[in-house]
């Protein structure tokens, strides 16, 4: 037997074994973002400036997708959470917050949850959404009527500064409720 053949020997032992686990999204929420409002603020030469938006980034009525996910793996063996705010016209993740839902990552409280990964911070109840990504940027929702939200996006660094509002709409069945029950079942176990 040749390297080749024993590498594929190998990986065709560990797929029908079930050593690699798939997973498949559980839950999930997704809000429509547009873009209402944008300020870029940076330091130049001693000078302030500001603009409209970065270059080759989102601006005033361009869309953002937010989308909270529950993944589980077919083992069972654990769960994941991500909470995104996506520029889709770019492919770009404005900011993006994953953790392993177990009772180290995850802070159960009545009808909120928050969490933790590399980094990163989420908080959600019924009517609010705070993530704080692991490059200074923060992002928070909040519910302001039905499947209405409003949020702020922040984003810093040396010398420069994001500050973006955004008007969502919720788009799917998911409600808020259902994420944080299900979340708070599957830390849980």
């Amino acid at each position: 037997m040749n390297k080749f053949q024993i590498v594929i020997a190998l990986v065709s032992l560990v797929l029908t074994s079930g050593a690699v686990s798939a997973s498949k999204v559980e839950v999930e929420m997704s809000l429509r973002c547009t873009v209402k409002d944008n300020l870029v603020m940076l330091a130049q030469e001693g000078r302030p400036q500001r603009y409209t938006h970065f270059t080759d980034s989102f601006a005033v009525s361009d869309i953002l997708n937010f989308s909270i996910k529950i993944r589980s793996f077919t083992d069972r063996s654990n769960e994941s959470i991500a909470l995104q705010l996506k520029d889709n016209a770019r492919d770009k993740y404005v900011i993006s917050v994953t953790s392993t839902i177990n009772e180290k990552n995850i802070w159960r409280m009545i009808n909120a949850v928050s969490g933790n990964g590399l980094g990163e911070y989420f908080s959600m109840e019924s009517d609010a959404i705070r993530l704080d990504g692991s490059r200074n940027s923060h992002l928070t929702l909040e519910r302001y009527y039905r499947d209405d939200w409003q949020g702020m996006f922040i984003n810093l660094s040396s010398l420069d500064a994001q500050v973006t509002m955004i008007d969502c709409r919720t788009e799917g069945q998911n409600t808020m409720d259902d994420i944080i029950a299900r979340v708070i079942s599957s830390s849980k176990n």
